[in-house]
């Protein structure tokens, strides 16, 4: 027997696959041979332990296991009417288009950026300067 769970949390619809192993079922073989490789998953280990004992019935997770976030649900088959849309839901491409807008910087920002280090250089540059000195100036005659 298997059992399918479907459980909603947090606005996601989480999906579980779930075997019923009984003590005289074949499964019990391929489960208790699991338990001694390493990628046996915990909750196999101890169902197959407890089966492989014969003490009672264990559902042991088989998979497939996947999450599914609902976007839209429809009235018709991919079509018709919206009857749910997420809110909080944020397509692919939006994410990209503002991770591009953050990035970028507009061409007027830089400019003005270049602009303001360019004047304040020219004021550090001023200030340590030396004063301008003509050097023809030691051979002109000084006028009395």
């Amino acid at each position: 027997d298997h059992v399918l769970c479907f459980f909603l949390v947090e606005g996601r619809i989480w999906f579980r696959h779930y075997q019923l192993a009984e003590p005289d079922d074949s499964a019990v073989a391929a489960l208790a041979g699991s338990m001694n490789k390493k990628s046996a998953g915990a909750n196999k280990s101890v169902a197959a332990a407890a089966v492989a004992a014969g003490t009672a019935s264990a559902l042991v997770e088989i998979g497939p296991r996947f999450v599914l976030e609902p976007i839209r649900i429809f009235a018709d088959s991919m079509c018709g009417a919206t009857l749910y849309q997420n809110p909080a839901y944020v397509s692919a491409n939006d994410m990209r288009r503002a991770l591009k807008l953050r990035n970028k910087d507009s061409g007027y920002e830089r400019r003005k950026f270049k602009e303001q280090d360019k004047e304040k250089r020219e004021a550090e540059l001023k200030a340590i300067a030396p004063p301008k000195h003509d050097p023809m100036a030691l051979f002109k005659e000084k006028k009395k």
